[in-house]
């Protein structure tokens, strides 16, 4: 008997502590990137422990608001930064991120 498999690769990016955690423990993370202006130490020695365990690569990123725009999410902080303008009113970025991992998922699909 013969069996085909159709693997579905699926990459994409995973942000905050809690789901960035759950990917690591599921050994899906590729590469994490965190915000060096994060104020939580706690936060920050758990992601960083964890990546070590788990041997991933922990790439620093000056701001939380740089971090947000490389990893597409939300509007760009340029663009919410000229629709305030635009308003004549403050700015508000969202959403605040201190960390965020590229993931990837491989799912193997047997088929007879």
């Amino acid at each position: 008997m013969v069996r085909k498999f159709l693997i579905n690769i699926l990459i994409g990016v995973v942000k905050g502590v809690a789901e960035v955690v759950k990917a690591l423990e599921r050994q899906e993370v590729k590469i994490i990137f965190m915000a060096s202006d994060c104020n939580d130490d706690n936060y920050k020695n758990l992601v960083v422990a964890l990546a070590k365990q788990y041997q991933v690569a922990v790439v620093e990123i000056p701001t939380w608001i740089e971090l947000k725009d490389l990893c597409k999410l939300g509007y760009p902080s340029y663009t919410i930064k000229k629709m305030a303008e635009d308003k004549k009113k403050e700015p508000k970025i969202k959403p605040r991120c201190s960390v965020a991992a590229i993931v990837v998922n491989i799912y193997k699909l047997t088929h007879s």
